[in-house]
């Protein structure tokens, strides 16, 4: 109790000695506000009036002496009535202002007032003659008492305030100081609910908190932390930190006291009761806690995070529809391959498969079709190369490669896949892993409902370190030998080689340079005429597309067709020559020359793609011609691949009013029983039968059932390649219903089809004397 007082009396003496400084502290700033405004007033208006009548004295001084130089023995009697005027703005007795003129012993001359009777501001200016002498002394003089009255007003206004102000700061400050001492006692008494408040906040957080002594004996242990680690409380305080965790880079066996000890978000993997493990996300801080030093830890249970971060990985590396390795897992993996292939001196092969008409399959039946059907080549693929994940062990498999220890497959995207074969001991081992792909893709056909799709594939192999050692040269050589596989019939492969890149080399420039003719139209259409056999009348011809290349003159089609279908590069162009044909055939309407029907070729990509129907619409429609003017010519290979989807988009094309031919007809495999069940107009038989049907019995027997068979089915026949009047005269014998070929003419410009036909009305006008070369 003694203690108590003792300490009260301390705190009571302390708090009145802080409220007697303040109280000076307060008076003292009270005395400043208070003296600091009238001083600063009386200086800055003295100073300011002294300023007023020092000018005012030198302006009057300069028109007075003006006076003394012009009237030396006149000027006394002048300057009186001079020094009156206003020259400063102030009337003659402004505030009882006085301006005297004294000479130099102290006589005065003139004065506008009285003396004045108290203190004055004075300013004064020599009077100067002629000869420079100080004849007088002008003085301008302002009485002090009207800013000495100001000052005694800002004095009272400054002593008020100054007032105000100490009572406010000195009772502010004690105020504070009583409400900080009644908030400490408050703080001391709530200290007991505050712990209690802590408590609860920890055993209901989400994270682990566990307390540590000076040498990491766990203190505390939150529920939180018997969940993740499935120990209680009972078990587990008293025991180390390393019986839950250990991280490498510190060890907690080791009690360094000089050394402060904080660790930030660390993924460490934990170990939970029963011994297993659980990736946690650990923090450690230091704490001083009565002066003892403690260490708070905070454990977050990342099981779910780390999942996730592993999906996420996966997806990143994988493709989304075949769960393949995509472009950035093979770049990493063809990397390793390559580095582990140098360092054991083995062979390692890149093969790049990209499967056959694959667009058709998607354009006719749809991308999700199209995407079912990749993912059967991927799991095919994995089968055949006994694949797991994406590092296969091929063991002792004879039919597919003893000594080839793994393979990596990636899809690249749209139809492509590649495939790494690592340590090769020959190049006979790509060979036969090849030949097993192409294989097992033929024996497993895609079913589409009840229909099977069967699948095939070009792949093209490339050899490190024999082709290149750098893994981009490796993928690109193999798509190279890809497209020579393509080239040569598909469903093949074949290896890359030096001959192979010039070639590609050509090709792509060659590319390039068709990209850039559709850019500056050098695309041009030339005409071909065709006429009915009967009454010889010449009824419309074939577009036939040439390039007209810049330097080089007319590019042949088959120079370039190839690549504009292997591009793509078909489609815009195939568009272009469907609505170049409407309207040359609308210009030959307006010109008086009759309906020309005109006939266009179609491809493959240009039949299957979906839209085809509203290409061709726009073309009649802006070219104001009507359907039946337009007639398209298909090869019977292109509708023998998907039949089902053929007839389809036949009957879409015949409900326009299109005229549909076969194009080349005797030189595909197309069957009577489907050929019955398209929508077609007319049969138009190769040139490779008329040709010699003069002269070879077979070709003539071939020809002449070609027409009996069209014609038991209803359907019109054309004959192509017609160069000589035998031809002619044979054809019209065997009721041939049409006839195209150079007995006719050769393939003519726009302009000079139109002066031809101008000149030529029927067969009989045409001179048959012409070159005998097939167009």
């Amino acid at each position: 109790m003694k203690n108590r007082n003792i300490i009260a009396s301390d705190s009571n003496h302390n708090n009145t000695k802080l409220a007697s400084i303040i109280s000076w502290v307060t008076a003292a700033i009270a005395l400043i506000v208070a003296l600091s405004p009238p001083m600063a007033y009386y200086w800055i208006t003295y100073e300011a009036h002294h300023k007023e009548v020092s000018l005012e004295a030198k302006v009057h001084a300069a028109f007075i002496t003006q006076v003394i130089i012009g009237s030396p023995d006149t000027w006394r009697e002048e300057v009186g009535e001079l020094l009156r005027f206003d020259l400063t703005g102030h009337s003659e007795n402004d505030h009882n202002e006085v301006r005297c003129i004294k000479t130099t012993d102290g006589k005065t001359i003139a004065q506008t007032n009285p003396e004045l009777s108290s203190s004055a501001i004075i300013g004064s200016t020599p009077l100067i003659d002629a000869n420079g002498v100080i004849v007088a002394e002008l003085s301008v003089s302002y009485p002090l008492k009207h800013i000495v009255n100001n000052t005694w007003l800002v004095t009272l206004f400054s002593f008020t305030l100054a007032f105000a102000i100490f009572l406010t700061l000195r009772m502010l400050p004690l105020r504070a100081l009583k409400r900080a001492l009644s908030a400490l006692h408050h703080e001391k008494q709530t200290l007991k609910d505050s712990e209690e408040r802590l408590h609860i906040v920890i055993d209901n957080a989400i994270d682990a908190i566990i307390t540590l002594d000076d040498n990491y004996i766990i203190e505390s242990f939150n529920p939180a932390s018997e969940q993740i680690f499935d120990y209680s409380k009972s078990e587990i305080i008293g025991s180390h930190i390393n019986t839950l965790i250990t991280i490498d880079s510190y060890d907690f066996s080791k009690n360094n006291k000089d050394t402060p000890l904080a660790i930030d978000k660390v993924e460490i993997i934990a170990k939970r009761k029963d011994g297993s493990n659980v990736p946690i996300e650990f923090s450690l801080n230091e704490v001083k806690y009565q002066g003892n030093r403690k260490f708070i830890s905070s454990l977050r249970n990342i099981t779910e995070r780390k999942s996730a971060q592993e999906k996420l990985t996966y997806l990143a590396n994988h493709d989304s529809l075949t769960g393949l390795p995509n472009r950035i897992l093979l770049i990493d993996r063809l990397g390793q391959a390559i580095k582990h292939a140098h360092r054991n001196n083995k062979l390692l092969a890149v093969m790049f498969l990209d499967l056959d008409r694959f667009k058709n399959i998607n354009d006719s039946l749809g991308h999700d079709v199209g995407d079912m059907l990749l993912k059967h080549v991927a799991n095919v693929l994995k089968t055949t190369l006994r694949s797991t994940d994406t590092i296969s062990r091929l063991k002792n498999n004879s039919d597919i490669i003893e000594n080839i220890p793994g393979t990596i497959i990636s899809r690249l995207g749209g139809d492509e896949f590649i495939i790494v074969l690592e340590k090769l001991a020959s190049t006979e081992a790509a060979s036969t892993v090849a030949n097993k792909i192409l294989e097992q893709l033929t024996q497993s056909p895609f079913m589409h409902g009840n229909e099977k799709i069967h699948i095939s594939s070009s792949i093209g192999v490339s050899i490190y370190p024999t082709d290149s050692t750098d893994l981009n040269a490796l993928i690109k050589q193999a798509d190279i030998a890809m497209y020579r596989s393509k080239d040569t019939g598909r469903n093949t492969y074949n290896f890359f080689t030096e001959d192979l890149n010039t070639e590609i080399s050509k090709r792509l420039s060659l590319e390039a340079d068709l990209r850039q003719a559709i850019d500056n139209d050098e695309f041009e259409l030339f005409y071909q005429p065709k006429a009915i056999a009967s009454d010889k009348q010449i009824f419309g011809a074939e577009a036939l597309i040439r390039w007209r290349r810049p330097e080089i003159g007319i590019i042949p089609p088959f120079e370039f067709i190839p690549i504009l279908e292997e591009t793509g590069l078909i489609l815009p162009v195939g568009q272009w020559v469907i609505e170049t044909a409407c309207k040359q055939c609308r210009e030959w309407l307006d010109q008086g020359l009759g309906p020309i029907h005109v006939a266009v070729n179609l491809s493959a990509r240009q039949f299957y793609q979906q839209d085809l129907d509203a290409i061709i619409s726009n073309a009649l429609s802006n070219a104001n011609i009507p359907a039946e003017f337009l007639e398209l010519e298909i090869t019977e290979s292109l509708l023998m691949e998907d039949r089902d989807c053929s007839i389809k988009t036949l009957h879409k094309l015949k409900q326009m009013g299109l005229t549909i031919s076969i194009d080349d007809f005797g030189t595909g495999y197309s069957s009577l029983s489907y050929l019955k069940r398209f929508p077609i107009d007319t049969l138009k038989i190769d040139q490779s039968f008329i040709r010699d049907i003069t002269t070879d019995p077979d070709d003539a027997v071939i020809t002449t059932a070609i027409i009996s068979l069209a014609h038991s089915l209803r359907l019109n026949v054309i004959a192509e390649g017609v160069e000589t009047q035998e031809h002619l005269d044979f054809l019209i014998q065997n009721e041939c219903d049409q006839v195209q070929g150079y007995f006719l003419s050769r393939p003519m410009s726009a302009n000079e089809f139109q002066q031809w036909i101008t000149q030529y009305k029927n067969l009989n006008e045409i001179n048959p004397n012409i070159s005998k070369k097939t167009g």
